[in-house]
This record gives structure tokens, C-alpha cells and sequence, in this order.
């Protein structure tokens, strides 16, 4: 019995999301609801979100990432410039 519990400890650790398909997950939604907000909901998520798209919807949210991410890092920049420079 005590055997039992182990390996399903161990199954259930083995299940587990490592961080890359965590990313990977992340650039698909982002990728499927950017274009769902492009074509302003006229086409079902369902078939954004469909299989047959999900290139699509990776490619687009990697790039997505790669242009905010610094985009955001300038943005905080300027703001914290901006505000040192008021005091």
C-alpha cells in the first residue's frame, strides 16, 4: 500500500507543466486573442483557438512578446525618468 502512494506521487509530479510548455501555452492564447480582437469577434474564438490555427496563433504571439516586453521595459523607463526629474 505504502508503494502505491509513492508512485502515484511520482505520476502525479511527472504531470506536472514545465515552463516551456507553460510559454508555449502563453504565446498560443495570446497569439488566438489577439486575432480575435483584430477581426472584432466575428469569427468564434472556438475556431481561432482551433488546432488548423495554431501555428498562426504561436507565431503571432511570439512576437507579440518579444515587441511588448521591451516596449514596456522603455515605457517604465521614460515614466521613472519623468518622475525623478519632477522632484
Amino acid at each position: 500500500m505504502k508503494n502505491s502512494k509513492n508512485k502515484s506521487k511520482i505520476s502525479d509530479a511527472c504531470n506536472t507543466m514545465n515552463e516551456a510548455e507553460a510559454a508555449y501555452g502563453t504565446r498560443v492564447w495570446f497569439g488566438a486573442i489577439f486575432i480575435y480582437l483584430i477581426k472584432f469577434g466575428k469569427v468564434p474564438f472556438s475556431v481561432i483557438y482551433s488546432k488548423k490555427n495554431q501555428r498562426r496563433n504561436i507565431i503571432i504571439g511570439y512576437l507579440l512578446v518579444i515587441i511588448l516586453i521591451p516596449l514596456g521595459i522603455l515605457l517604465l523607463s521614460i515614466c521613472s525618468n519623468k518622475i525623478n526629474n519632477s522632484w
